[in-house]
């Protein structure tokens, strides 16, 4: 499956799920949903109502987004893994369901992998939304923010496919790129309130 494609199955579902996610946390939907996750742990910013939205609505995205994916390159990816570890044994399961169930995956991989950084700052006692102190922490912390969650997304992705590894450092870094533009375009909206 060419690289576009990829990165319309693996990377626009979750850029429109966190874009929706953001606007909904500036707009307080759901906000009896917004309970922390562990606070003492992670920080009152991660919370149930980012899991349950990040989650199922890039489930959701996965299965829209396959739809437009031409059958030919969703039949060049193999979905044999993936049956496993969802206990979806039958071969002639949809794509598009499949996709979905990678969406919902990915998700969860883009959360748990934004969760240890989280710890780190709060052990450092970097509060949430806040910056490091000094400036070397403040750079690291900026770029681990922005790859954190690329790392668990694209190693999931890249095992669960069977992908090369050099297509999965390219993913990783178009990753990283459009995280970067899309938190510093989501801050000029003034619908983020922190790089």
């Amino acid at each position: 499956m060419p690289l576009y494609e990829h990165i319309k199955l693996m990377l626009f579902p979750m850029i429109l799920s966190n874009v929706i996610h953001m606007v909904l946390v500036k707009l307080n939907v759901l906000s009896f949903m917004s309970l922390p996750i562990w606070e003492s742990a992670f920080g009152k910013n991660k919370t149930w109502r980012g899991v349950f939205i990040i989650v199922f609505l890039n489930g959701l995205f996965s299965v829209l987004i396959s739809i437009i994916i031409p059958e030919n390159d969703l039949s060049q990816l193999d979905f044999t893994r993936l049956q496993q570890v969802s206990f979806n044994q039958n071969p002639t399961s949809s794509k598009q369901i499949l996709c979905g169930i990678l969406g919902l995956f990915l998700g969860v991989m883009y959360l748990l992998f934004e969760l240890p950084n989280s710890w780190v700052k709060r052990r450092l006692g970097i509060g949430a939304g806040e910056l490091a102190k000094s400036t070397i922490q403040r750079w690291l912390f900026m770029f681990i923010d922005k790859s954190d969650s690329a790392v668990g997304v694209v190693l999931f992705y890249g095992w669960i496919l069977q992908l090369e590894v050099n297509l999965q450092l390219e993913l990783f870094a178009i990753s990283v790129i459009i995280h970067i533009s899309l938190a510093w375009l989501l801050y000029k909206l003034r619908i983020k309130s922190s790089l």
